[in-house]
């Protein structure tokens, strides 16, 4: 929305996808599928040169495979995110543009139960439905310096922050 007639703009949109199912999956393989839903608005401002967006959203996948504690991805369940995405940037000079994000994303297993071995010989089934995903940060934030040079090329300098996320299930 870099036009500077128009202050801003409403955007919503929606999709459902397949996957074929995960060759690593044990047992029952069912294709993936998955739906979308996400709303937000998008503002431009200082004549065209600043940009300010943010959505809000909700993902749900079912059939998708989950990685166990040793990392492998030999089950499948559900899952489902919603969260919000803020992003603002601005060329500071006619050289220099400054680009800063910010997205929550609260994401939960909806229907997943996993076979754990015990260490006796045998295995358990635990629910682990309400559990937050492997791989899930909750917050990311980043900002991005780029610089325009000589004859087309640009450089850019930034950092991407993460909160703590789960690498099992469980």
């Amino acid at each position: 929305c870099n036009d500077s007639t128009r202050a801003g703009r409403s955007i919503a949109s929606g999709s459902r996808g397949c996957a074929p199912p995960s060759i690593q999956v044990v047992g029952p393989r069912e294709p993936e599928e998955s739906h979308r839903l996400e709303a937000g608005v998008k503002v431009s401002f200082l004549e065209g040169k600043g940009y300010a967006g943010g959505a809000v959203y909700e993902l749900e996948r079912d059939n998708i495979a989950i990685p166990d504690s040793t990392g492998l991805t030999r089950q499948s369940g559900s899952q489902r995110s919603r969260g919000f995405e803020f992003e603002l940037s601005a060329a500071a000079t006619d050289n220099v543009s400054v680009r800063a994000t910010y997205a929550f994303n609260s994401a939960e297993l909806t229907d997943f139960s996993e076979l754990v071995q015990l260490p006796t010989g045998g295995f358990v089934v635990l629910d682990r439905a309400g559990n937050v995903p492997a791989f899930a940060p909750r917050h990311m934030a980043s900002v991005w310096v780029t610089t325009k040079l000589a004859k087309g090329f640009s450089v850019g300098a930034g950092v991407r922050c993460l909160s703590d996320q789960f690498i099992a299930p469980d």
